[in-house]
């Protein structure tokens, strides 16, 4: 686990703890994508398949965190959070899981900086998958805003 991955991992941890309850880990990190992991187990639900609830706190933690990342540079540093969540579910998800943030470009955080660095406060969508054993189970798109509240 690299730096980058080992402080995500670590903040989540720590300040969402319900985070390790659920087994999730920070996989991978680039500028422009994360995977996070979710294991079964903790997730599970009377159909022995992934809760729904679950899946939809990986999409939306997926986006989540890759902001944290991207705004560690910010002063002030923004307060994060969603604004609006939507989860399809289109597989049942059967073994351990992750979720990956998909199509998100320089050109759309490069909009949420400048936004946030003149208004104080920024609105990105992003959207992510969440796969299970090679295949897309469930897509996950969110509204993620970023406030200063210093």
């Amino acid at each position: 686990m690299d730096s980058t991955q080992a402080f995500l991992q670590e903040y989540i941890s720590d300040r969402i703890p319900i985070t390790s309850a659920m087994g999730i880990t920070v996989a991978e990190v680039s500028p422009l994508s994360i995977t996070v992991t979710a294991k079964l187990a903790p997730n599970i639900n009377h159909r022995d398949s992934a809760f729904g609830g679950s899946i939809s706190t990986l999409g939306i933690l997926a986006g989540w965190i890759i902001l944290k990342h991207r705004c560690q540079t910010f002063e002030p540093k923004p307060t994060l959070v969603i604004q609006a969540s939507n989860t399809q579910f289109l597989k049942p998800i059967i073994s351990d899981y992750s979720s990956q943030v998909i199509d998100f470009t320089e050109a759309d955080f490069a909009k949420f900086s400048r936004a946030y660095q003149r208004y104080g406060k920024a609105r990105l969508t992003l959207k992510s998958t969440v796969t299970c054993e090679g295949e897309v189970c469930a897509t996950h798109e969110g509204v993620f805003v970023g406030i200063n509240r210093g």
